[in-house]
């Protein structure tokens, strides 16, 4: 892949200083925080289920003690997702009043309020869907594209043979570390438009998982296919016999 072609789906920093995200972060505080983590992700969920998609929800949490911070953050889409959000400002949720306020991606006016993240956090695994690329570009492309913004483990886009010649179909799954990681893709969500691609774009943000594992995991897909192909080569070969 050229130069030029590379640069098609590179997200530039000036690029990002001068656009609106796709994506809208919401604060919110009120929620009751004494529940376990998963119970108030849930809860959180459902009450903002009428903003539509939700993206993501982020707990910042104390980690030396355990306790959740009294304000969590809630990823829409921009616009009606967004308005909805806002329209929640002094509902009930479960006997709570909560209070929503739009923070922008470069807001810092209540990051004082937040637990520094712990190293376990940093090093959690998180993983993301994106579209909007190029589908000529390989893995590697994508990879080295993303690796300037934020730190990636891993790409898993699947082959697509329908036309007779393989192309990369045009979502991608990205193997990250940590919630900064997530938020800076989630902020880039919506820019780019650069001569040759469409926009990059985040389409989910796949929930925690209970039990963490590490390391970057090799999609199921991509080991049956291998088990696959090793069968046929086998077969091949005794036939050949």
């Amino acid at each position: 892949m050229d130069e030029s072609a590379i640069k098609g789906v590179e997200l530039n920093g000036s690029d990002a200083e001068n656009r609106t995200s796709r994506i809208s972060r919401i604060l919110v505080e009120g929620h009751d925080i004494s529940r376990p983590r998963a119970d108030v992700h849930k809860a959180l969920r459902e009450h903002f289920a009428s903003c539509g998609d939700i993206l993501d929800v982020y707990l910042p949490t104390n980690f030396q003690n355990a306790i959740l911070s009294r304000y969590a953050f809630i990823y829409v889409n921009s616009g009606e997702g967004q308005e909805e959000a806002l329209r929640l400002n002094g509902s009930d949720m479960g006997g709570r009043i909560v209070r929503t306020e739009s923070y922008p991606f470069h807001q810092q006016d209540h990051d004082d309020y937040f637990p520094p993240m712990s190293a376990a956090d940093q090093s959690t695994q998180r993983v993301f869907e994106i579209t909007g690329f190029d589908t000529s570009l390989t893995k590697a492309d994508i990879h080295t594209a993303l690796d300037k913004h934020l730190r990636v483990q891993g790409v898993s886009v699947y082959g697509d043979y329908s036309s007779g010649i393989r192309t990369l179909k045009s979502t991608a799954r990205i193997y990250t570390f940590g919630h900064a990681n997530v938020e800076k893709a989630l902020e880039l969500s919506g820019s780019h438009h650069v001569e040759g691609f469409t926009t990059f774009v985040v389409t989910r943000v796949l929930p925690l998982l209970k039990s963490i594992k590490m390391g970057y995991t090799i999609p199921r897909s991509a080991v049956e296919r291998s088990a696959r192909e090793n069968r046929l080569r086998l077969a091949k070969n005794s036939a050949a016999k």
